[in-house]
């Protein structure tokens, strides 16, 4: 919650008569015409304020488990510094154990109901209130109340009364009034502002929940409106992956026809045909971008290569945060870990987002990655860690830094410290998640202004990591293949591709006579090549009915980033798909078989 200092009109002459009413009637009218409960505050302590002709007076709100001043006036700046928590650590707490804090102030024991009847100070309404506190300071100390009130007392205050806001029998807050004249107030007015923050209490209770279920329902917009870009996006790079599959295997082929020719010619059209090829791998690195972001491209998690992951979620940082944010990365040691690298790229993303947004007028982002092994001295100085070793993955900042009293709620869902817009709190809940999910832990260091230093341990994976694997050339074979795709382009690429490399290819636009085919001679083919996503007959369906008619033939499933597939199969490739890779593919699983027998059936 912010603090806000009030300005208001010039103090009328204490003990007006007739001011209780005008308080209520004036309190009514803020909580009927404020748009939200900070404007109904406002209004509701500038009435008291003028009405009472108090100097000093606060509104103190719950916000996470203190109460600082939500609105305020008269009061000097420090002194609002000074209480701004009402709780402090409990001495008498057991060493070790997390202990319910003791009240730092007066105000704590108002909020607890710590109130006694036996003391003249203390109301029947569950107030603090006295008309000359600088007389009954002896009174307090006697009774081991002093220290509560130490910086009142030094204040100098002397009319000065603790009232409780309730919602029904909580207690949401505290209307604090104190001025440096005596007897300001009386005990019939203490009564009369208890029954006002009755009012007050349930009447703001209702402006939160509503101001709840608001954002509630901007969130759900949110995340329909996110829902259906993701859609058009996963759409579109489905789409752009066909072209770019039929891009590169008419390079493959123009490349293969220049390898034939010779001379200074020949040189040439390979240096055009290699600039074109990067061309559309840069393309397909902006698609499996796009496919990122629209959720399309979720993986199984296997034992993986950490650092070409990062490397690429550099890559796409420096394009995405502004110009006046400086990324350096130190990425020299690289090692296994069992994951989802889709999942490793948004912790990267997020955690640098999240740094970005604490550096809104430029800095630094360092993001290193490195193996390290964590022994019981570390694990006894971070809870919730585990001994052995990680790939570490560290994101420093040069921002503004994560005050104490919010440390421990950063990786709560939703919750968010930025301005409206700026934040949607759930970054960093879903890197604890992803985090959790991966058997890892995220340990955070941070200082007000020196930034703040995340760093994300995953346990070492001793097998050997899974990597892609680029092949220069397309490997030939002589097998029969059934190529299914609804793109006619990538078909009469697939026959031509395949077809000069020494295969027998069937292609089939529609994936129904694909499987007409198959059910007259399921026998005729040696391995099944389809696309995922298909009118009619999904390649997934299609996929399980020649499964049914030919348990033993293989399937290759392409995919454009599509979330349809039901059941594994023998491979799946991620368009776009180029001649080399579906060679290489073929290959793998070919020669790992005992050729079919054909049957007359």
């Amino acid at each position: 919650m912010s603090t806000n200092q009030m300005e208001v009109t010039p103090d009328r002459p204490h003990g007006r008569a007739g001011w209780h009413d005008s308080v209520a009637l004036r309190t009514i009218e803020c909580l009927a015409a404020a748009d939200d409960s900070v404007d109904a505050i406002q209004g509701i302590l500038r009435a008291i304020v003028e009405e009472t002709g108090m100097h000093c007076a606060g509104i103190r709100l719950q916000n996470d488990d203190d109460f600082p001043f939500y609105v305020f006036k008269g009061f000097s700046r420090e002194f609002i510094r000074s209480e701004r928590s009402v709780w402090r650590s409990n001495p008498d707490a057991p060493a070790g154990e997390d202990a319910e804090p003791a009240p730092a102030c007066m105000c704590g024991r108002i909020l607890r109901g710590q109130t006694s009847p036996d003391e003249s100070f203390f109301t029947p309404g569950g107030s603090f209130f006295t008309p000359a506190l600088q007389t009954i300071a002896v009174t307090l100390t006697a009774a081991k109340y002093g220290p509560l009130h130490a910086r009142c007392i030094a204040e100098g205050f002397q009319t000065h009364a603790l009232i409780p806001l309730r919602r029904g029998n909580a207690i949401i807050g505290i209307l604090h009034l104190s001025d440096p004249r005596p007897r300001i107030l009386c005990a019939e007015d203490i009564a009369f502002l208890e029954r006002l923050g009755a009012s007050v209490g349930v009447a703001l209770g209702r402006k939160q929940t509503e101001a709840k279920h608001q954002k509630l329902r901007a969130q759900l917009f949110q995340m329909q409106k996110m829902e259906s870009i993701a859609i058009l996006a996963g759409g579109i790079a489905h789409g752009f992956n066909n072209i770019l599959a039929a891009m590169l295997g008419g390079l493959e082929l123009a490349t293969m026809k220049a390898d034939d020719l010779a001379g200074e010619q020949a040189d040439g059209i390979r240096v055009e045909l290699d600039a074109v090829r990067r061309a559309a791998h840069r393309a397909s690195a902006l698609v499996e971008q796009i496919l990122f972001l629209s959720g399309s491209d979720r993986e199984e998690k296997q034992s993986l290569l950490v650092r070409p992951v990062v490397e690429k979620a550099c890559q796409f940082l420096r394009s995405a945060l502004p110009a006046t944010i400086e990324i350096q990365q130190a990425l020299s040691v690289d090692g296994s870990v069992f994951a989802a690298a889709t999942q490793i790229h948004q912790i990267v993303m997020n955690l640098a987002t999240n740094a970005a947004l604490a550096m809104p007028e430029g800095g630094r982002i360092e993001i290193r990655l490195d193996q390290v092994d964590l022994d019981e001295t570390f694990v006894a100085g971070h809870p919730r860690t585990a001994v052995g070793r990680f790939v570490r993955l560290t994101v420093r900042d040069t921002g503004c830094g994560i005050p104490p009293e919010n440390m421990r709620r950063i990786f709560e869902p939703l919750y968010t410290t930025r301005p409206k817009g700026q934040g949607t709190g759930l970054g960093l809940a879903v890197v604890h998640g992803i985090v959790a999910d991966h058997r890892g832990f995220v340990t955070v260091s941070s200082e007000v202004g020196k930034g703040a230093t995340f760093e994300v341990f995953f346990p070492l994976h001793e097998q050997s990591a899974a990597t892609t694997v680029s092949k220069e050339k397309a490997l030939a074979g002589s097998e029969r293949i059934m190529f299914v795709d609804d793109e006619e382009t990538l078909v009469q690429m697939a026959e031509r591709g395949l077809g000069s490399l020494g295969y027998h290819v069937k292609a089939f636009v529609s994936s129904v006579e694909a499987l007409r085919s198959f059910r007259e001679a399921p026998y005729a083919f040696d391995i099944v090549v389809t696309d995922v996503t298909m009118p009619g007959l999904t390649g997934d369906a299609l996929a399980k009915e020649i499964s049914r008619l030919r348990p033993d033939i293989p399937i290759v499933l392409m995919s454009g980033g599509n979330k349809r597939i039901t059941q594994e199969r023998d491979a799946l490739l991620l368009k776009p798909v180029t001649v080399a890779g579906l060679t290489a593919c073929l290959r793998r699983i070919l020669d790992s078989r005992t050729p079919a027998v054909a049957s007359a059936e």
